[in-house]
């Protein structure tokens, strides 16, 4: 648990969010009508909260986002970048429908003909391995080769757009050309071209890592592990 009571840059290099944190658990966290005291730990920061992580990266602090926290660091730090992959095919309620007609990739494709969902949002990928490109001059992906599989389970992917007084790097992205599945199946490939998965920014004196997907998915993608450990190596900025 953060101690959020003195200045986070005194007292943290890193802080990582998992996936699964927003700024709604940030600010609200557990609700203290229904919790006892001993989940204190857990309460929402309110909005000083918001605050203080922005001021803890600004000073020189590192903040790593895993996941669908990314989304949680492009809305607190207004990232340079934009999901790409069709919000219908990550959306609860498409995801549902594909789940539900899901038994072979067969009987999936000949389902969505059906109309199922929009054709525009036929992107489905509930755990696969999907060959990523890694820039392995970059300290996130030292130990990395240039290619190599990430786990990908209903995850996201992002591009790049104009950012100001922001410096933006790739350390990863999906092949523009050739593969992506390296094992499993994929159903809207297309969308995942060139699009970046993790990637580093420069905040003030400090940094953010976004590691787009769950790179240390139940302690069993032991291959992708040095990517979450490099990132938070990377330690203060100043």
């Amino acid at each position: 648990a953060l101690d959020f009571r003195g200045d986070l840059d005194n007292l943290y290099d890193v802080i990582v969010l998992p996936a699964g944190i927003s700024t709604r658990t940030i600010v609200e966290g557990l609700d203290r009508r229904t919790h006892d005291k001993e989940w204190e730990w857990a309460f929402g920061l309110g909005e000083a909260g918001i605050y203080k992580l922005r001021d803890f990266v600004e000073k020189g602090g590192t903040l790593v986002a895993v996941g669908n926290s990314v989304e949680t660091a492009r809305e607190i730090f207004d990232l340079p970048i934009e999901p790409t992959l069709p919000s219908g095919g990550q959306g609860g309620a498409a995801r549902a429908s594909l789940r539900d007609v899901f038994q072979s990739p067969a009987t999936l494709l000949k389902s969505l003909e059906g109309g199922v969902v929009d054709s525009r949002s036929r992107f489905y990928c509930p755990g696969s391995l999907l060959l990523n490109e890694f820039d392995t001059t970059h300290p996130v992906a030292f130990g990395m080769p240039e290619k190599w599989p990430i786990f990908f389970r209903n995850d996201q992917a992002y591009r790049l757009r104009p950012g100001f007084g922001q410096s933006a790097e790739v350390v990863s992205r999906y092949p523009a050309e050739g593969e992506i599945l390296a094992s499993g199946w994929l159903l809207g490939g297309e969308h995942l071209r060139d699009q970046a998965n993790v990637a580093a920014f420069a905040v003030g004196e400090g940094r953010v890592v976004t590691l787009a997907t769950q790179v240390a998915f139940r302690t069993q993608t032991h291959a992708t592990f040095k990517l979450l450990f490099n990132a938070m190596f990377l330690g203060r900025g100043n």
